[in-house]
């Protein structure tokens, strides 16, 4: 017993000895191998991993009758507006009129003193009465020779002379009395009883508001769908629940080389006087309805450097378990006009096709992706609407 115990152990010994002097072969072999098997055992537990699909919220693009329209700012002005002055120097007389006072056309405004030009007046009026009975007494002497034709010439140019001096002097008296050009409502005085007023100074203005003027403008793109005729819409905050109607009139024919930008002039009525020259005005410029447009919720568009972009939901064959496997495709498309919150796509997908409207920015162009229904996008409001 204790011989079978002396071999086991010498050969344990010889054993251990082998060991100890081949073990870094052995270790880099063992390595290798292991190595090796783990390159073919490895890849084949993940083959089969596959990460989970992104939720997402999605609706169909879809294609509608679209009441175009374009967003504008403007001012409103009067279609008859003036600042009452004299054309002539002179003291004021007489004041007809009070501040707010309607006045129609023809009605006297302010009486400047006119006592020299009545009296210049007076002296013309009897020059003229003395070269017209000159003038009759020649025409009777010519026909009977006593006088001749260059005499009678010669009155007859005095006649016209002071003709003219009359009409002169009546001109600057009827420019003294200064008076309203059309119908409309004065403002506030600024001239005083007896004040000495200089050509030009003012004294009122005279607004005529029952017609109203709505300037804006728009830039150069939009020249081509912009025509006379067109209805605008207007908003003012006096009257934020009240909208107005008006026409487009005029399109300036130049474009400015400054802000390459067209000024606009629409027209509209003011009869009940609820609007006032000089208003700030929100407008809608109404375009031609158009039909079959495609349009998307704004948040469906990815707007970037690179292009805008609408993730489009596909299916992609079955899974392991037969279930529809859906993903995403980045389709670039081009975006039209934007309105209450829906965006016009004019080129890239076509009315049915299921979009993303939130979640994109956890995609990309084929990630496996699962419509939330339980989770509806929502749709931005009109007044948060970007143009």
């Amino acid at each position: 017993m204790s011989g079978l115990k002396h071999f086991v152990f010498h050969q344990l010994k010889r054993a251990w000895l082998y060991l100890k002097k081949f073990w870094k072969p052995l270790a880099i072999m063992v390595t290798v191998i292991a190595l090796i098997i783990a390159a073919k055992i490895v890849p084949s537990l993940f083959m089969d991993f596959t990460p989970p699909p992104v939720a997402v919220a999605a609706i169909p693009a879809v294609e509608e009758t679209w009441h175009r329209e374009l967003p504008a700012i403007g001012t409103l002005q009067a279609v008859q507006s003036v600042t009452i002055a004299p054309e002539v120097e002179g003291r004021i007389t007489a004041i007809h009129f009070k501040a707010g006072q309607t006045v129609i056309a023809g009605d006297p405004i302010i009486q400047l003193n006119d006592a020299t030009e009545q009296a210049d007046l007076t002296r013309f009026a009897a020059q003229l009465t003395y070269a017209q009975a000159t003038v009759n007494r020649s025409k009777k002497l010519i026909k009977s020779s006593f006088e001749s034709q260059a005499d009678l010439d010669q009155k007859s140019a005095t006649e016209l002379q002071n003709e003219a001096q009359v009409m002169q002097a009546k001109a600057v008296i009827d420019k003294k009395n200064v008076r309203a050009p059309f119908d409309g409502i004065l403002g506030i005085r600024q001239v005083d009883l007896g004040q000495y007023l200089q050509p030009g100074t003012t004294v009122v203005t005279l607004t005529n508001a029952k017609k109203l003027f709505v300037n804006f403008t728009r830039p150069e793109r939009d020249r081509a769908i912009i025509s006379v005729g067109q209805k605008v819409m207007v908003k003012v905050d006096a009257f934020p629940n009240k909208k107005f109607e008006s026409i487009v009139t005029t399109i300036e024919p130049q474009i400015s080389a400054e802000t390459r930008n067209i000024k606009i002039q629409a027209t509209m009525d003011n009869d009940d006087l609820l609007l006032s020259p000089g208003m700030f005005a929100s407008l809608k410029l109404i375009l031609p309805t158009e039909d079959h447009v495609v349009t998307v919720p704004e948040t469906a568009v990815d707007f970037s450097l690179y292009g805008n972009a609408v993730y489009v939901i596909v299916e992609d064959g079955k899974d392991k378990k037969g279930t529809p496997r859906t993903i995403v495709k980045r389709h670039y498309v081009e975006v039209g006009e934007h309105q209450k919150g829906k965006a016009s796509i004019l080129k890239g997908i076509k009315a049915g096709d299921l979009v993303v409207v939130s979640g994109q920015l956890k995609l990309d162009d084929g990630t496996n992706v699962v419509v939330d229904k339980g989770a509806p996008p929502l749709t931005p409001p009109e007044k948060l609407t970007i143009y």
